[in-house]
């Protein structure tokens, strides 16, 4: 749980524009004083100095350091137009949810072909998906996969796929 000192950016979710090393990405809600009051930012949140609200008073925040070597691929193979509401397929990860309130209720977006129909026992473990099609996967060795290359939600799966480290890098020896 990282100690933030007065000065530090924050911003929500919708407003992240990139990720660098050295972010913090929220884990659990967080209250913090900034623009001279109380407010409270939700999971998938990002500190960073990229962001443009200043955090006025320091503050603990439950949330994963970017380090630059996590394995978070983005695939880009041909892809299927798809239709449908984003599902939860691990509820262990509770920023799924979050990701899933972010996001309109009915989503059309691209996605690639290699996502499509994974069959159980590959070893491809679901986190997100859209219809028959696999949004965000785990794979071992430890890698994440985002299957799309949306820009409109290619950075949210990005704060998940980052949450994911904070879930599994206290209880899995593969970091």
């Amino acid at each position: 749980m990282p100690y933030i000192q007065p000065g530090t950016k924050i911003c929500r979710p919708d407003e992240v524009e990139e990720i660098n090393i050295g972010d913090l990405v929220v884990v659990n809600n967080v209250l913090i004083k900034s623009e001279n009051a109380l407010l409270q930012y939700p999971p998938l949140s990002l500190i960073s100095d990229s962001c443009k609200r200043v955090i006025e008073s320091p503050t603990w925040v439950d949330g994963y350091r970017v380090r630059g070597d996590e394995k978070i691929i983005v695939e880009t193979s041909e892809k299927i137009r798809m239709k449908g509401k984003i599902k939860v397929e691990d509820p262990k990860i509770l920023t799924a949810y979050v990701l899933q309130k972010l996001l309109p209720d009915e989503l059309e977006i691209e996605v690639s072909r290699t996502c499509i129909n994974k069959e159980k026992g590959t070893k491809h473990y679901p986190i997100l998906s859209i219809n028959s099609a696999q949004l965000l996967t785990i794979t071992k060795p430890f890698e994440i996969h985002i299957c799309t290359d949306n820009p409109e939600i290619t950075t949210y799966l990005k704060l998940l796929a980052y949450t994911i480290y904070y879930y599994i890098s206290s209880s899995s020896d593969e970091l």
